[in-house]
Parts: C-alpha cells; structure tokens; sequence
C-alpha cells in the first residue's frame, strides 16, 4: 500500500512541502521561481560556497528521518548555472540499514569509491538536464 501513492513517480516538491522550514532546510541563497522555459516551479540555489547554499529534504530536526520513496529510478530535472560547480548529494538508506551516499558533481573527473560515498561525475551543461540514477532494490 506504502508504494501506491508512489505511481508511476512523486514529484519531491508537492509531495514535501520545499517552502516550509518545518521540512526542509534551506540555507543560503536558496529562492523559489517560476522558470518559463519548462513551465515549472524550480528551486534556485546558487552562491559561491555550495556548502553554505543548499536545500536539505527532509529537515535533519524533523521527526521524518527518511522520504520514504521505494522507486527504482531517482530523476533530477537540473540546470547547473554557467562557469559555477555544483554537488548533488542523494543519501539511500540501502539493504542491511546503512547510508549509502551519491554524490554527483562537475568537479570529478572520474567514478570513485569512498567507503560508504559514491562520488561520480556529472560534466553537464548550462541548460535543463533530465539526470536519472538507477537505484536497484
């Protein structure tokens, strides 16, 4: 019954409230828009330190540890700004209860593996990208 309300797909930003503080952090230059050229609600996230710019879902002091999406596939709509880096982290909880995180950027060069990081590459361009990541159960 839990993967119902999961089909075919969740968009992440009705599903979980991205205005809210209550679940979600956004800290930084994090705004909201309407961009006209997908005709969507988009997240804009940009300042010179990703670090100190970002939108975490869910809040790290919610009582929601965790979405709760059991689909196959993860499907990011993303359009990195020109001549800026950027990181994208997805935390998985994987099958034995531990974290598994993927971290995509166009600062690495090549796959790597760190204990419990997947560090991959992702050179795309400054236009709308659909990026999807295949998380087998």
């Amino acid at each position: 019954m839990a993967r119902l309300w999961q089909h075919p797909y969740v968009n992440v930003f009705k599903a979980f409230d991205v205005t809210s503080k209550a679940t979600c952090q956004q800290q930084g230059n994090v705004t909201e828009e309407m961009d006209r050229t997908i005709g969507k609600r988009v997240i804009k996230i940009q300042g010179p330190v990703s670090a100190t710019n970002f939108l975490q879902l869910p809040h790290p002091s919610s009582h929601v540890k965790s979405l709760g999406l059991t689909g196959a596939f993860v499907y990011l709509q993303v359009m990195p700004l020109a001549a800026s880096h950027f990181v994208i982290h997805l935390d998985f909880i994987v099958a034995d209860q531990t974290t598994l995180r993927l971290s995509l950027s166009n600062m690495f060069r090549e796959p790597k593996m760190l204990s419990r990081v997947v560090q991959y590459p992702a050179p795309l361009q400054s236009c709308w990208s659909v990026v999807c990541v295949h998380v087998p159960s």
